[in-house]
């Protein structure tokens, strides 16, 4: 392995990968500012030891990153950035690893890669408000100093919505049917949401709420509906609530039915 200097080109370091009886880790070798670290293993005793070179130096690269300055929760974000190599030329298609941090605790990693000009462009949907950090990092190669960039976005919660449709008239022990979507941020839900339903009976007799079974919930593409039979005439309202997450607000929707007494035969 020879390293050069990359101002004078002269070589600063010859060395084999098995000197002294020891094996050499390539997948250690790692740069700390000017010195080079790498991972060696004695081949009699089997003991690993720390080999470090002073100021082996290798040719920056650049990385950039740019986030969205603004979104919700709810947002699919779209980051942007290039690797730029220190001769300028094109780097072609080059692996990338970014991570994600959500008000720096959670985090996920997933992998990018590089256009044949050093660009690259990534989605994600954080589902979550809060402050959201992307490190990139590229590895580097042996002839080229790995780089890393950030870029951080502030989310606040999305706006969320109920659309509620059914009839406006039903009769006593007729089944009425009731559809509906939740949305979050303008767009449809992209997973099963809990709801809470529930009706409001007014009449002669009072008013009286009564909770409707809590498996209805919006499925995966924020649609739902559910059932309900009317057991005696009067004005009722039927209540549809989201009670929020990460992402998004809570909201509510309201529906009134007309409910009158079934034609007596």
């Amino acid at each position: 392995m020879t390293l050069y200097d990359r101002a004078t080109t002269t070589s600063v370091y010859t060395g084999t990968l098995t000197d002294h009886g020891a094996s050499m880790d390539l997948q250690s070798l790692t740069f700390s500012g000017d010195d080079l670290f790498a991972v060696w293993k004695d081949l009699a005793t089997h003991h690993l030891h720390l080999w470090r070179l002073e100021t082996g130096t290798l040719p920056e690269s650049t990385l950039t990153l740019t986030a969205p300055s603004t979104g919700t929760g709810a947002d699919i974000l779209t980051l942007t950035g290039r690797l730029t190599l220190p001769d300028g030329s094109a780097p072609g298609e080059q692996p990338l690893s970014v991570t994600r941090y959500v008000n720096d605790s959670a985090k996920l990693t997933f992998g990018a890669t590089t256009a044949e000009d050093g660009t690259f462009t990534f989605k994600d949907r954080p589902g979550s408000a809060g402050v959201i950090r992307y490190d990139v990092i590229w590895n580097g190669s042996p002839t080229v100093h790995w780089s890393t960039a950030s870029a951080t976005v502030t989310l606040v919660k999305a706006e969320s919505s109920i659309t509620l449709s059914g009839p406006e008239t039903g009769t006593v022990g007729t089944q009425l049917k009731f559809t509906g979507v939740l949305s979050l941020g303008g767009q449809r839900a992209v997973f099963a949401a809990p709801l809470k339903i529930s009706r409001k009976v007014t009449n002669s007799n009072g008013t009286v709420v009564t909770a409707l079974p809590s498996a209805n919930g919006a499925s995966i593409d924020g649609s739902f509906r559910f059932t309900d039979t009317p057991p005696e005439a009067g004005e009722y309202t039927y209540l549809v609530q989201w009670d929020g997450n990460q992402a998004s607000l809570p909201t509510t929707a309201t529906f009134d039915v007309t409910v009158g007494e079934a034609p007596q035969e």
